[in-house]
């Protein structure tokens, strides 16, 4: 991840933040494919035509991608991305990018913890936050 400062990942899917963007890829499809570029840049010459390939396919692995100035924290649910920042916490749905949910903080949200069903928020200024679903 070249420029990235988070990066969070499950199974099928990676997020990170790159150069003012949240980006979801897919990790099953852009896996192999890093492998494949970098055996191709390895040979003497280098493959150019198949690194131009690869590198279009990389693009494809691309699942979406949101303009985000910065993000202070990421944690993952089964279904959301955890997403925090100056003064606020969000869940992005994670097969879209869309805003599931958000809630103010007071501070940078850095820490972030999923547990027993509750988000946990820890703030640049020592703040503790619990949110818990509505029943």
């Amino acid at each position: 991840v070249k420029g990235g400062t988070r990066l969070v990942a499950n199974a099928t899917h990676a997020f990170y933040q790159e150069f003012g963007h949240l980006i979801c890829v897919d990790r099953l499809r852009r896996t192999p494919l890093l492998t494949k570029r970098a055996e191709a840049a390895a040979k003497k010459p280098r493959d150019k035509e198949t690194i131009a390939r690869i590198d279009t396919e990389l693009r494809d692995c691309v699942v979406w991608r949101q303009k985000c100035e910065l993000v202070d924290g990421l944690a993952l649910t089964p279904d959301h991305l955890v997403v925090g920042a100056s003064g606020q916490v969000s869940l992005l749905d994670i097969e879209t990018g869309e805003t599931a949910w958000s809630a103010n903080v007071n501070g940078h949200a850095h820490g972030i913890a999923i547990a027993e069903g509750r988000l946990l928020v820890s703030t640049d200024r020592g703040e503790i936050s619990c949110f818990a679903p509505r029943d």
